[in-house]
C-alpha cells in the first residue's frame, strides 16, 4: 500500500525512463518507462486478493488423495491456517524491510 501511495504522489515528479535493472556491478543495464513501476505493486494486490479468495473458499485448494468428506472440514481449517499464517509471514516481513 505505500508503494502505490508513494507512486500516486511522486508520478508527476518521475522521469519518463527510470532505472529497470541493474548488473552485478551496480550499474543500469536496462532502463524502463515509469509505467514499469507499477508492476510490484500490481502483482502483490494480486497476490493478496487470491491469498483472501483462498481463505474464504477452502474447497478451492488442491488437496491430497486422502481427502473425504467426513475430514474435509480439518482439512478445510489448516488450509485456512495456513494462509492465515502466510499473510501474517509477509505483512511481518513487508514491516522488516
Amino acid at each position: 500500500m505505500g508503494s502505490l501511495l508513494f507512486l500516486v504522489f511522486a508520478w508527476n515528479k518521475l522521469p519518463d525512463e527510470v532505472p529497470a535493472h541493474y548488473n552485478a556491478l551496480g550499474e543500469v543495464d536496462r532502463w524502463g518507462s515509469k509505467w514499469e513501476l507499477l508492476l510490484l505493486p500490481g502483482i502483490g494486490v494480486i497476490i493478496i486478493f487470491l491469498m483472501q479468495v483462498l481463505e474464504k473458499h477452502p474447497e478451492l485448494h488442491n488437496y491430497p488423495a486422502r481427502f473425504t468428506e467426513s475430514n474435509a472440514e480439518q482439512f478445510y481449517l489448516h488450509s485456512i491456517g495456513m494462509i492465515v499464517l502466510l499473510v501474517i509471514g509477509i505483512v511481518k516481513q513487508k514491516k522488516i524491510q
